[in-house]
C-alpha cells in the first residue's frame, strides 16, 4: 500500500503552541516533556493518516462534511484530534488543525 504524504497546515502550529502552553502552565509539565509530548502527537497523527486516511469518514458536522474535511481520533492521540482534508489523486493529506476531541472543533470552519 503506497503511504500518503502528511502536510501539517500553518494552523496547527498554532494549535500546538497553545497544547504546550496548557500543559506546561496548568498541568505542570516541564518544557523538555512538553516537546518529547508534541513530537511524540505528531507522529502518532503522522502513522494513523499516512497509510490509509480514507478510512477516517468525512465528517457529519455540515461545515466540515461541506468541506469534505475528516475527523481522526483515537488513544494514542486522546485528548485530540485531528481535522484534516484527504486528496487521493495526489497521496496528499492536509492537516488542518489539531484540537481538543471536546471543543467546537466545527466552529473553526464556518464562512
Amino acid at each position: 500500500m503506497q503511504k500518503f504524504k502528511i502536510i501539517f497546515d500553518t494552523a496547527t502550529s498554532h494549535d500546538l503552541a497553545a497544547i504546550a502552553t496548557y500543559r506546561m502552565e496548568y498541568l505542570q509539565y516541564s518544557p523538555v516533556d512538553t516537546k518529547v509530548y508534541l513530537r511524540q502527537l505528531q507522529n502518532a497523527f503522522r502513522e494513523k493518516l499516512d497509510s490509509s486516511p480514507l478510512r477516517w469518514p468525512t465528517s457529519r458536522e455540515k461545515n466540515l462534511h461541506r468541506l469534505g474535511l475528516r475527523i481522526c481520533f483515537g488513544k494514542r492521540v486522546a485528548p485530540y484530534c485531528a481535522i484534516f482534508k484527504v486528496f487521493p489523486q495526489t497521496q496528499l493529506v492536509l492537516v488542518y488543525r489539531i484540537v481538543h476531541e471536546r471543543s467546537d472543533y466545527a466552529s473553526l470552519f464556518q464562512t
